[in-house]
């Protein structure tokens, strides 16, 4: 899977969260959008955590807790599904 495929379904997963659709939260949420702009607290990192596991098979066991930007979520999920292939 791209980073491009990866980027969409994750922003996909961000803007449902939020109640944005489709590309118009492309126009939103971008690379750079932070967290906090989104007014994401722990619990909905815990569902953006449960919502990659259910789309990608990732299980990134509480490693959101890092996370800053919706960036770095697509960089976490890419890496693993980069592992994953390599492996």
């Amino acid at each position: 899977m791209s980073r491009d495929q990866i980027k969409t379904k994750v922003i996909d997963i961000i803007a449902e969260m939020v109640g944005v659709d489709h590309p118009p939260a492309g126009e939103r949420i971008s690379e750079e959008t932070t967290l906090d702009d989104l007014g994401f607290d722990s619990m909905d990192v815990c569902e953006i955590e449960m919502s990659l596991l259910d789309e990608f098979g990732v299980d990134f066991n509480m490693d959101g807790r890092e996370w800053q930007t919706v960036g770095s979520i697509i960089t976490a999920v890419d890496s693993w599904m980069n592992c994953y292939s390599d492996c």
